[in-house]
């Protein structure tokens, strides 16, 4: 009897609902017992899921049944929530009256469209921007508004063991880390460091060339020039950004040999300072026009030392981390792939990959030749322009001398006659075969003479028994 009555008082649709439902839906004439399944099986799913809302209310602390609890109760049945009812507290049902049954609904409230036709449209949201700001200079915060404000040590806030030491104790500490701290990029300079960074600077630019030897062999060979390579590397930066715009050639060459003084000093590491280093002398390799006549200035000189100093640079300096030898193949061969670089850029970018190694002749410069070749005749053809003929003619030197290397070294299949060289080469085809012969008999001719050389007996003087010279002496002459 108790189990009967149990069931009796549990909450169940009516069947007579079904059938409502199942009219509206499109579906008449629903027989009796599929609604009375349809109506044990929704009750059902309902009550299991008011019990799983009910388990997020007592896990949220409260004492009423919310919307969101319905919602997540949905989602971990893997049901789609319902939407519309985001409301935090509960509905507020109304009684609407007895029409054969009690019936509550939702006291929504009425809203007036005209109020909201007639009211000014919102304004739209700003785009998002971004703006960039240094958070640090060479370890100093500038004062931007960006930035927090910088407390002094006096306005530091602090910690519960410094204000049970006391104020004197305080200010003590507080002196003594303020020694103590120093920073990591910036070094202050004493009156002798200021006095040697000037006339090491002077003298390396200066026009006194023995004062230069002394400034640069210092570079070279002192052990305490750390605090300064911050100094030198911006003069160096500075110096050839201005000078590479003014055409200055005498002082971009000082620079340049400055910087190499640098490179070769033992006691000095150059990792810190690369990216000021780098740029510069990549600015006197492929620069456009490093000096005001350069029909007859040797800037050629210039990019060829700047193209040694960077590869040096790259073998001492190239590790895993910073990948220096990698990045700066990039660039050059960037400038050497660009359609818009000059003959002049082009030399020295063709220099400096030839001093890096041979690797990238293959994948680099071959490619570019086909092109190269047409823009030289190009140039030659153009008798107005002294300039422009005489980089030619010397990136036309090159060219010849670099591919011959690569065809000596490398030994590329496919290479048996004049059509294979002039396919692989384009114009520089048949010369660079000629050359190549050149090479290779001259080679030969060198090892004729030296087995030749080898294979023929020493021929000693001979020493008649009349000799008035004592046979002793004679023996002391071949020892």
């Amino acid at each position: 009897m108790a189990e009967e009555e149990t069931e009796s008082i549990l909450p169940a649709l009516d069947v007579n609902y079904i059938k409502v439902v199942s009219e509206a839906v499109g579906i008449s004439h629903l027989p009796e017992d599929a609604a009375s399944l349809v109506a044990e099986e929704v009750s059902f799913r309902l009550k299991e899921l008011v019990q799983q809302a009910n388990k997020f209310t007592l896990h949220g602390r409260r004492r009423k049944l919310i919307a969101d609890d319905i919602d997540k109760a949905l989602r971990s049945k893997n049901v789609e929530p319902l939407f519309g009812f985001s409301s935090k507290d509960g509905l507020p049902f109304r009684y609407a009256g007895s029409h054969g049954r009690d019936i509550y609904l939702v006291d929504d409230k009425d809203v007036d469209l005209v109020h909201i036709i007639n009211s000014n449209a919102p304004k739209a949201p700003l785009e998002v921007q971004l703006k960039a700001h240094w958070l640090a200079i060479e370890g100093e915060q500038p004062a931007v508004p960006e930035n927090p404000v910088a407390l002094s040590l006096e306005e530091a806030p602090l910690t519960g063991k410094d204000t049970a030491a006391g104020p004197s104790h305080v200010k003590a500490i507080r002196k003594t880390e303020q020694v103590q701290v120093k920073a990591s990029t910036i070094h202050s300079l004493s009156v002798e460091q200021q006095v040697f960074y000037k006339e090491v600077t002077e003298a390396c630019v200066g026009a006194d060339e023995g004062r230069r030897a002394e400034a640069l062999h210092s570079l070279a060979t002192d052990a305490g020039l750390q605090p300064l390579l911050p100094r030198f590397a911006v003069a160096i930066a500075e110096g050839v950004r201005c000078n590479v715009v003014q055409h200055n050639l005498a002082i971009l060459i000082y620079l340049m040999r400055m910087t190499q003084s640098l490179v070769n000093n033992p006691a000095v590491s150059l990792d810190r300072v690369l990216h000021e280093l780098l740029p510069s002398i990549l600015s006197c390799v492929l620069s456009r026009q490093l000096c005001a006549r350069p029909d007859v200035d040797n800037h050629w000189a210039l990019r060829e030392f700047a193209s040694r100093l960077l590869a040096q640079i790259c073998k001492t300096y190239n590790d895993d981390i910073s990948n220096v030898r990698a990045r700066v193949t990039q660039t050059l061969t960037s400038s050497w792939r660009d359609a818009s670089s000059s003959l002049a850029s082009l030399y020295g970018a063709l220099y400096s990959l030839t001093e890096l190694g041979t690797e990238t002749l293959h994948s680099v410069i071959v490619p570019r030749v086909a092109t190269l070749f047409d823009d030289i005749r190009r140039a030659f053809v153009d008798r107005n322009n002294p300039g422009e003929r005489l980089a030619a003619e010397k990136l036309q030197a090159l060219v010849l001398k670099a591919l011959t290397n690569y065809v000596r070294t490398s030994r590329p299949a496919g290479l048996r006659d004049i059509h294979d060289y002039r396919a692989a080469f384009g114009g520089f085809g048949d010369s660079v075969m000629k050359q190549t012969a050149e090479v290779v008999q001259q080679q030969q001719q060198q090892q004729q003479q030296q087995q030749q050389a080898v294979q023929q007996p020493r021929h000693l003087p001979s020493h008649t028994s009349g000799s008035s010279q004592p046979h002793g002496h004679q023996y002391g002459r071949f020892r």
